[in-house]
């Protein structure tokens, strides 16, 4: 049987919400999926923690990268992998710090359709409460534009941005002020988890071949997906929709909606491009993601889902206090530059180039 749907999951340092994620992937209700561990150059002796926690796991294949690629690229040698070396026919990529119920690759697989290049499940945050959506927009190109205004007005110095404050918000942003202070926001999430930017170099590659299942490592704790499932109000309250479809409210032929840290590309996406777009390090992947499907006519939409529970919120705070604003708009800058030509290209061309 063909592998129908790989999770591609990023690990750097954190093994135990590795494990945890990981062991979310293999209660899976279903057949055909493969999981794919990328260790984005951890040098604290997790991966090797992995790699005996997981030996014997069948479906589990564990691959090295010798430096931190950042966020596009570590996951970008996930999915060569699984659509290479497996025959992935979607790839569901996501953050090590979540987990879900056993029938979410069911219902996003349900929830493909043609025109639909991403799937983004139902998130919630730690607190259980619905998590914002990272891209929501029907224009990339004017979200991108608003995101540049205003990395540029945090870029300026502290006197002058408090007297062009209101400036900016009345006649430049309006409404959409917010949208575009949260897509900047992101990047402390993304930097926290995944440090600071390298070039690439070689990769080791580790298979579980074996077909029994390895010994939990003692202090490790995974989730119940029976409590995953019914601990909330919020999570009870998704068995009354219809899961597996594209909600209601969410369709539209102009459409891009996003969740950075869980989202489905779907074989629609692959007719037209390899991976996600590399240049960026850990800032923009989810507005350039939305640039992709509008140049290729895809749209990016949110499904009714069993939850994903992400976790990412608890880190912020220690983040903003080790590495400042100065250090989180130097990336910001970095990853718009690396982003322009995008604007210019078709997608032919990124295809080739990319």
């Amino acid at each position: 049987m063909g592998t129908k749907l790989s999770i591609i999951i990023l690990h750097y340092k954190n093994y135990e919400e590795t494990i945890a994620c990981v062991n979310s992937a293999l209660r899976q209700q279903g057949e055909g999926y493969e999981i794919v561990v990328v260790d984005n150059g951890s040098n604290d002796g997790s991966f090797e923690l992995l790699k005996r926690h997981f030996r014997k796991v069948p479906h589990v294949t564990l691959k090295k990268l010798k430096k931190n690629l950042g966020f596009a690229r570590g996951n970008n040698a996930g999915i060569r992998y699984a659509r290479k070396h497996l025959g992935a026919e979607n790839c569901f990529v996501c953050n090590s710090d979540v987990v879900f119920g056993s029938t979410l690759f069911q219902e996003l697989l349900a929830a493909a359709e043609k025109g639909v290049g991403v799937i983004s499940p139902t998130v919630l945050d730690a607190e259980h409460n619905p998590q914002p959506l990272s891209v929501n927009t029907r224009n990339p190109y004017s979200t991108i534009a608003l995101t540049w205004l205003y990395v540029l007005y945090k870029s300026l110095p502290d006197n002058l941005r408090k007297e062009l404050l209101p400036f900016f918000q009345t006649n430049l942003f309006g409404p959409s002020w917010k949208l575009v202070k949260a897509v900047y926001e992101l990047s402390v999430l993304i930097l926290e988890k995944y440090g600071p930017a390298v070039k690439r170099e070689g990769e080791k590659i580790i298979k579980s071949r074996r077909k029994s299942t390895g010994p939990k490592k003692p202090g490790v704790k995974s989730p119940d997906s029976k409590n995953l499932e019914t601990k909330s109000p919020n999570i009870r309250n998704a068995g009354a929709r219809s899961l597996g479809t594209i909600s209601s409210a969410r369709k539209g032929k102009d459409l891009y909606q996003i969740q950075g840290c869980a989202f489905l590309l779907t074989k629609e996406y692959f007719r037209f491009y390899t991976q996600l777009y590399p240049k960026t390090f850990l800032y923009g992947e989810e507005l350039n993601l939305a640039l992709y499907l509008k140049k290729a006519g895809l749209r990016a939409v949110v499904a009714d889902t069993s939850p994903v529970i992400h976790k990412g919120k608890q880190s912020s705070k220690e983040f903003t206090q080790k590495e400042g604003e100065k250090k989180r708009l130097m990336f910001a800058r970095h990853s718009l530059f690396q982003s322009l030509p995008l604007v210019f290209l078709g997608h032919t061309t990124i295809k080739k180039l990319f």
